[in-house]
């Protein structure tokens, strides 16, 4: 049934949990896995720079960001070899459910499976908001883990 999943992921628990599940998911299904994780792309705010005395402020928070996403990545890669189960990563930079969808496309996965962050209907995340956006945008299934 499902060939290729695509895991997005930003190294929080229930992230992890997704993961998690994404791999059983694979065994059952002798797929493999594609692991991503969207840096977004924002424009440091003067102010921002200037209240950290650094005037590379971005460069730094770019490279810290970049970072993090290798440490993320890197996890998820371990999980998935230590279950016999194919992984590749990948990072992309830009808006994260653009850049999620575009990715499924792109390398033709089945289905996607991310997390959501959501604990009542009055707690809104960012991740959230992204997982919402990519069910609404995407042509494959969106297997969305609470």
């Amino acid at each position: 049934m499902f060939k290729h999943i695509l895991v997005p992921t930003d190294g929080s628990r229930l992230s992890k949990k997704a993961e998690h599940a994404a791999i059983q998911l694979a065994l059952r299904f002798r797929a493999r896995i594609t692991g991503l994780h969207v840096v977004a792309v924002t424009a440091p705010v003067p102010l921002e720079a200037w209240a950290h005395s650094d005037t590379r402020y971005g460069a730094h928070l770019g490279q810290t960001l970049q970072g993090r996403a290798v440490v993320y990545l890197q996890t998820l890669r371990e999980a998935a070899l230590c279950a016999g189960v194919t992984c590749d990563c990948q990072i992309a930079h830009g808006t994260p459910h653009q850049e999620i969808v575009r990715a499924a496309k792109r390398l033709g996965c089945d289905v996607i499976v991310m997390a959501t962050h959501r604990k009542d209907s009055r707690d809104q995340s960012l991740l959230e908001s992204e997982t919402t956006r990519v069910s609404a945008l995407s042509t494959v299934p969106v297997l969305v883990w609470h």
